[in-house]
């Protein structure tokens, strides 16, 4: 949990900065986390706890996580041959 959360923190430092693609890699490393549970958990309560001002940065580093996820399920599948 602890880590899901520093992962957070720097990707929205990395939003705030204009660093998209490091904020890419954060997600990316955020999405190779092996509790998917945990990670959810963490940023549903990271979530709740964001300033106003602090929601849009945030909702952006959500997204690029969710996109990573979705790009490791593509890739997943398709290395299995689309099971």
């Amino acid at each position: 949990m602890r880590v899901a959360l520093s992962l957070l923190a720097v990707c929205k430092a990395a939003m705030e900065n204009e660093l998209e693609a490091a904020a890419r890699q954060v997600a990316s490393a955020l999405a190779s986390l092996t509790s998917k549970e945990i990670v959810k958990a963490t940023i549903r309560n990271y979530e709740s706890k964001l300033k106003e001002s602090d929601r849009s940065l945030y909702l952006k580093c959500k997204k690029l996580y969710e996109q990573e996820l979705e790009k490791r399920k593509y890739i997943s599948q398709h290395k299995n041959g689309g099971l």
